[in-house]
């Protein structure tokens, strides 16, 4: 008979769809565990694929960048997660506001200045309305002609695609 603490363990990867059960798609996935957390993006790829059966690396970058049928974004913890994009809009209006302060400091380490924000932010906003998921360096060249400085136009965090 299993101890319950290995009872416990054998759940826990049943409900994560670690053992027995496979899910079929990327977006199913990242809704059957409430999202994915996916600051490295290889890592948040190889954890939809774990749980789920078929897939390669190019179906999960299919539903990220031509179906969109999910995003890489900040809402839990402080860190990326693939999330269905269902669901992106209540988690971002639930849990953004926590994030609010640290990304208002990001903003100031990455040198634009403090009455600019509310321009950098609204560009933002604006340019991945228009044009969907963008790299940061992409992102930061409407920000460049609009005349927001920062201190050199990129960060340490690469070029991860944004929502």
């Amino acid at each position: 008979m299993p101890r319950p603490a290995d009872d416990t363990r054998l759940r826990r990867a049943r409900s994560q769809y670690l053992l027995d059960e496979r899910l079929t798609g990327p977006a199913e996935a990242v809704r059957a565990v409430a999202g994915v957390q996916a600051q490295d993006p290889v890592a948040g790829a190889l954890s939809i694929r774990v749980r789920t059966t078929g897939l390669t690396r190019a179906d999960v970058d299919n539903a990220l960048v031509e179906e969109r049928s999910i995003v890489r974004l900040w809402a839990m913890r402080g860190t990326l997660h693939l999330v269905p994009s269902e669901d992106a809009a209540w988690l971002v209006d639930l849990l953004g506001p926590l994030g609010i302060t640290g990304s208002l400091r990001r903003l100031q380490q990455l040198g634009v200045p403090g009455e600019d924000v509310p321009r950098a932010i609204e560009l933002i906003r604006d340019t991945l309305a228009e044009h969907g998921p963008l790299t940061r360096a992409e992102l930061m060249e409407p920000l460049s002609r609009a005349g927001i400085t920062t201190m050199n136009g990129t960060n340490s965090f690469g070029n991860a695609p944004m929502m």
